[in-house]
């Protein structure tokens, strides 16, 4: 499938199934169902919550990658992610990062640096494994689920280089750990709470479509 609008490309590219072997069996199934909007060699990476699509509620991964790809410049790729990536976060999101490598190259789009942008368990894997690739010089998470793998995160906030924003509704479950999070990123990266604001963004679309131009590329 493949739509051109403008200079806009919007192509649904990937439904990828990778199998791990041991001992005869099969140890991991890997899906993902990626989205690609084709720019220029700065990447915008959407990682949904679990279960989302690629298009998202009223499709706000497709407004959001939209404008960026045409206001900045950017390729987008906007991953579903599964809820089989609990099981080892660090395997997904390595593969996550080599599919784009793969079909970037194919696009004969050569990678200067990654903007990224997560919700739910999306941002998790942001805030778990951003630090892994020198590559994602900023960070939105937004509604991440905090309280799994504290280690993980630990180990973001000590080695992570980049920027980073922390976004957390007042009626989302993380809400009530907003002190502890700021404890452990100090000054380092920004942690916003946003007023009224539940898991999903409810009644408020177009507060979050807002996002990452607020807090992402605000300054470019």
């Amino acid at each position: 499938m493949l739509k051109l609008k403008h200079t806009i490309i919007f192509c649904s590219i990937f439904t990828v199934c990778d199998f791990s072997f041991h001992q005869s069996e099969i140890r991991m199934v890997i899906v993902m169902n990626i989205d690609f909007y084709k720019g220029n060699n700065k990447v915008f990476l959407i990682l949904t919550g679990t279960g989302g699509s690629t298009k998202g509620y009223q499709n706000k991964y497709v407004t959001i990658a939209n404008k960026i790809n045409k206001v900045h410049g950017f390729t987008v790729y906007v991953v579903a992610i599964e809820s089989g990536m609990w099981h080892n976060e660090k395997e997904y999101f390595d593969n996550i990062i080599k599919r784009i490598d793969e079909h970037s190259q194919l696009e004969n789009i050569k990678i200067i640096n990654i903007y990224a942008m997560g919700t739910s368990s999306g941002g998790s894997l942001l805030i778990h494994n951003g630090h892994r690739d020198p590559r994602i010089k900023k960070v939105l998470a937004i509604n991440f689920v905090f309280n799994v793998n504290l280690n993980l995160f630990l180990d973001f906030c000590k080695h992570y280089n980049g920027e980073a924003t922390l976004i957390v509704g007042k009626k989302d479950a993380t809400f009530q750990f907003t002190n502890m999070i700021k404890s452990y990123v100090g000054d380092r990266f920004r942690v916003i709470t946003i007023n009224k604001a539940d898991h999903y963004f409810t009644n408020m679309l177009d507060e979050y479509i807002k996002l990452p131009e607020n807090y992402l590329f605000g300054d470019l």
